[in-house]
């Protein structure tokens, strides 16, 4: 709150003059009205109070009224008393009444200078107090103006040299997890008996280069095997190249992007993108563009340069693949959680760095042999039974063919199809695929 203006100097000296002589005034027509009779006490007393009152309890001292008030009821009853309207012997007590008058009014004129100095103190106080903080509030601002400075200068420091230091690979390999390429290109993929779809079968149609189709898919079936090494691939029903659902039923005519992975648990249903971006000795971490858009990049542990691509998009694909499953599957009574993740696979020159990673939606990022250790500790998926028969007719039936989608009979047109809005809105959000190589 800010404190009230201060009031100058000769305000003050002139309100001390103008109490003191209405309160002057006050004792001599007191004296006056006691001298022209005894009965006549009593009015003088109320008219000197009452003028007294309304000069000291007057805007702004109405903080000072219940004490002055206390002297004025003090006061009248001793006049009573004295004066004789009690005990009836007007004459005996004058001498006494006069000297209690003029207690009374020194008194007053006490209280009249006392107070608006005392009250002038305070309000300096406080204004000092205001004025130190808004000093404080100040040398604050610009000690945070000059921190931002800084930071921005580091960081554009930092930037320059990232980029003179970038490069194609890792200067030094990263993690070895046995999860690389060369190892798992030894391992023949067993079809156990719930996997449906193939691994990488939706890239074939999605329009990216050659190059990038064929790193996409070794990505997807290195997951596979990786599965199959950890004994996992058989306990759980895998569905590979899954569309995007649509919101109502079946898969999406609007949006042509997948999920590389489903994996169905005895309680889960994990939903996983596959990145087979080039690792080694990096770190990841995500940045963001000057419009808030944030991006990942790797980082070179020793150089401190880029490695790769300077900005990988970070999709929103997985967060919407991620609602439209859990809307589906509670719509039809199928009591699953669904965790979507994206994994990161290692290289032949190892696993970067991978630490508080999160896609748009709050999705996790993580290296292979993480998600495998979530996996493990999973329950086998329960094929038996209206549940898992559902769950199984569900995802297969979103399975992408080589044309690069899942199969939509006409009469299934779903919501998305009938509401070119709601596609137009989410398209403009860049719900736009990613074949997870670079």
């Amino acid at each position: 709150m800010t404190p009230r203006t201060r009031r100058r100097p000769f305000v003050l000296v002139l309100r001390v003059a103008l109490s003191a002589a209405i309160a002057l005034t006050t004792v001599i027509l007191d004296q006056l009205w006691m001298r022209a009779g005894d009965g006549m006490a009593v009015p003088g007393v109320i008219v000197g109070s009452a003028t007294t009152v309304l000069l000291l309890v007057g805007p702004p001292l109405l903080w000072s009224l219940v004490p002055y008030l206390l002297l004025v009821a003090i006061n009248v009853l001793m006049t009573l008393l004295f004066a004789g309207i009690v005990a009836g012997t007007p004459a005996a007590g004058m001498g006494t009444v006069v000297a209690l008058q003029w207690v009374w009014a020194a008194l007053g004129l006490a209280l009249l200078v006392v107070v608006p100095l005392e009250r002038r103190q305070r309000e300096n106080a406080r204004w000092d107090a205001y004025a130190d903080q808004l000093m404080h509030e100040r040398a604050a601002a610009e000690q945070e103006a000059v921190t931002r400075a800084r930071r921005a200068e580091l960081a554009y420091a930092a930037e320059v040299e990232r980029l003179k230091n970038a490069t194609e690979r890792a200067s030094a390999p990263g993690e070895m997890t046995g999860y690389e390429p060369r190892v798992l290109e030894a391992i023949t993929l067993v079809r156990p008996a719930h996997m449906h779809g193939e691994p990488g079968a939706g890239l074939s149609g999605s329009g990216f280069e050659e190059a990038r189709v064929k790193r996409g898919q070794e990505g997807e079936l290195n997951l596979a095997k990786a599965l199959q090494m950890r004994g996992l691939h058989e306990r759980f029903a895998s569905f590979w190249s899954v569309h995007m659902p649509d919101e109502a039923i079946g898969a999406s005519a609007v949006f042509q992007t997948d999920v590389d992975c489903v994996l169905a648990t005895g309680s889960t249903l994990w939903l996983v993108d596959v990145k087979n971006y080039r690792q080694g000795g990096v770190i990841w971490r995500v940045d963001h563009q000057a419009d808030g858009t944030p991006f990942l990049c790797a980082i070179d542990r020793q150089t401190g340069g880029y490695v790769g691509p300077r900005a990988r998009e970070m999709s929103h694909n997985m967060r919407m693949a991620a609602e439209r499953f859990a809307t589906r599957l509670k719509r039809s009574g199928l009591s699953l959680d669904v965790k979507p993740v994206v994994v990161m696979m290692p290289q032949d020159d190892g696993l970067g760095t991978i630490e508080d990673i999160f896609y748009p939606g709050g999705i996790p990022a993580v290296g292979l042999p993480v998600l495998l250790e979530w996996l493990s500790a999973e329950p086998a998926f329960q094929p038996e039974g209206d549940e898992g028969t559902l769950l199984t007719a569900i995802l297969s039936s979103l399975l992408k063919e080589e044309t690069g989608s899942a199969i939509i009979p006409d009469s299934f047109m779903g919501r998305d199809a009938a509401n070119a809005e709601y596609a137009r809105i989410f398209d403009n959000e860049r719900h736009e695929g990613d074949p997870g190589v670079s």
